[in-house]
C-alpha cells in the first residue's frame, strides 16, 4: 500500500526494483486507463469531421506498450539504445491525415511517458489542460462556420446561339459575388464549362451565385470543390 501511494504522489523518483509488482500493475493501469480517455477525447471533439485512419483505435495498446518499454529500458543504456536502433527500421505504412492526430498521437506518448517515470501527477496535469485546450478550440470553431476557405466552382451547359456572350455573363456575375476568385479556364468545345477559383467567402454567397445562375441557365450544372474549413 504504501508503494502505491508513493506511486501516486512521487514524482519520477521511484525505481522499479523499489516499487514491486502490485505497482507496477498500477502504472500499466494507469496508463490504460489515459489511452482510454485520450481515445474518448478525440471520438466526441474530432471524429464527427475526420477523415483520418481513426488511429485513436490503436491509442490503448499503444500507451501500455509505450509504458512496458519505457519502464523496461529507463536503467539500462545499453538496452535502450539497442532497442532505440531495431526500432529505427520500423516505418508507418498509413499516412497521418488529419493534424489532429499529431496532437492525439503526442498526448499518448506524453501521458505513457509520464506513468512509465512514475510521474502520475503529470499524467492528470497533462490530463486536465488537454481537456482545457479541446474546450477551447470547440468554442472558437463557431466563428469560422459558414465560410469556405477557398475552392473551385465548375460550370456546365450546353452551347448556346450567343456563347461568348453567355461566358461573360456568368463570368461578371461570379466576379461579383465572389469577389476574391479568378477565371481558371473555359472550355466551348462539345458544351460550355467554365472553371472558376475562389478564395475565402461566404456560404450565403455561393448559394446565392448558384440559384441566380440555375434561374438563368436551367440547363447548366454546377460542381462545387472546396477547401478544408479550419477549426482555429
Amino acid at each position: 500500500m504504501d508503494d502505491l501511494f508513493s506511486v501516486i504522489s512521487g514524482m519520477g523518483n521511484q525505481r522499479m526494483e523499489d516499487i514491486g509488482i502490485p505497482a507496477f500493475i498500477f502504472v500499466i493501469s494507469a496508463s490504460l486507463i489515459s489511452a482510454f480517455a485520450i481515445s474518448s477525447l478525440y471520438t466526441y471533439f474530432f471524429t464527427s469531421r475526420a477523415t483520418g485512419s481513426q488511429v485513436h483505435r490503436a491509442f490503448p495498446l499503444l500507451s501500455i506498450a509505450i509504458t512496458v518499454i519505457f519502464i523496461t529500458i529507463q536503467f539500462s543504456l545499453p538496452l535502450s539504445l539497442g532497442l532505440l536502433g531495431a526500432l529505427s527500421i520500423v516505418r508507418f505504412r498509413t499516412p497521418i491525415k488529419e493534424p489532429e492526430e499529431i496532437g492525439f498521437i503526442m498526448l499518448v506518448i506524453a501521458s505513457s511517458l509520464s506513468c512509465a517515470t512514475f510521474n502520475i501527477t503529470f499524467t492528470v496535469i497533462l490530463a486536465i489542460f488537454s481537456v482545457i485546450a479541446l474546450l477551447i478550440m470547440e468554442a472558437v470553431s463557431p466563428l469560422t462556420k459558414g465560410k469556405v476557405h477557398g475552392g473551385m466552382l465548375v460550370i456546365r451547359g450546353p452551347k448556346q446561339q450567343e456563347t461568348a456572350a453567355v461566358i461573360e455573363t456568368i463570368q461578371n456575375e461570379l466576379d461579383i459575388s465572389l469577389r476574391k476568385g479568378s477565371l481558371h479556364s473555359v472550355s466551348c468545345e462539345e458544351d460550355i464549362c467554365i472553371t472558376y477559383v475562389f478564395h475565402k467567402t461566404k456560404n450565403s454567397n455561393i448559394n446565392e451565385i448558384i440559384s441566380k445562375l440555375l434561374n438563368q441557365y436551367p440547363d447548366f450544372k454546377f460542381n462545387l470543390m472546396v477547401n478544408r474549413t479550419a477549426t482555429l
